[in-house]
């Protein structure tokens, strides 16, 4: 029984000083957890760092790009610049052709223009017909002939200017009247048509209107006044 009582009373003892041994373990882990945390934290923070670095990265890459750019742009070899100076010489070249090519139509289209204008019958060359005169107009026929060939021949009419239609155009018109036995024949006359070869103006009467239609029906004479002839 004693011996029973001592092994109970070191049971207790050691219970005594276990509880101090448990809290000054316990107090130990603490301590290294505060430690291990205090070691992690600068890690946590070098981590997030660099997790921000990336990120402003991935944000910019056409901003580093860029700056790729113009070091590559920076770092050109002369034989680069040169040719592209030579190409921008001949770009330039091109231009100035097509600008030329451009003003050298346009000079052509000028030209034309002045060689219709030159082409068109001078005035100069027709005599200035006016009513009342009488004139003699000769005017080219082209006939075939029995044996099938062409042949051009002048046809001459005589008569008095009834008018004169469209002035000094182009189209100027005029109508010429004359009696062939008893009957009156009229016809007009393009003044600026190749057909007519010439008009001679042999007399001119003495008239106060532009329109000579009156002398279809009238029968007196108009008083007169010989003229030059003029081809």
């Amino acid at each position: 029984m004693p011996e029973e009582q001592k092994e109970k009373e070191q049971e207790e003892q050691q219970q005594q000083d276990n509880p101090q041994s448990d809290d000054t373990a316990d107090q130990e882990q603490e301590q290294e957890g505060v430690e291990e945390k205090r070691e992690g934290e600068p890690n946590n923070k070098e981590g997030d760092s660099a997790s921000n670095e990336k990120g402003e990265d991935s944000a910019n890459p056409s901003a580093s790009d860029d700056g790729n750019q113009d070091n590559g742009n920076s770092s050109d070899s002369p034989e680069d610049t040169e040719e592209k100076k030579e190409s921008a010489a001949e770009n330039g070249a091109q231009e100035e052709d097509r600008d030329e090519e451009g003003g050298g139509k346009e000079k052509e289209e000028e030209n034309e223009g002045a060689q219709d204008v030159e082409s068109e019958p001078e005035q100069d060359l027709v005599p200035d017909i006016q009513p009342g005169m009488t004139v003699r107009v000769y005017q080219k026929i082209k006939d075939v002939t029995k044996k099938g060939e062409e042949r051009e021949r002048l046809q001459m009419f005589e008569g008095i200017v009834l008018a004169r239609s469209h002035g000094k155009e182009v189209g100027a018109t005029i109508t010429v009247r004359k009696v062939s036995n008893g009957v009156g024949v009229e016809k007009m006359f393009p003044l600026h048509s190749p057909m007519i070869d010439r008009i001679e103006v042999l007399k001119q009467a003495r008239v106060r209107r532009a329109k000579l239609f009156f002398l279809r029906r009238h029968k007196k004479k108009l008083k007169e006044k010989k003229v030059a002839t003029s081809s």
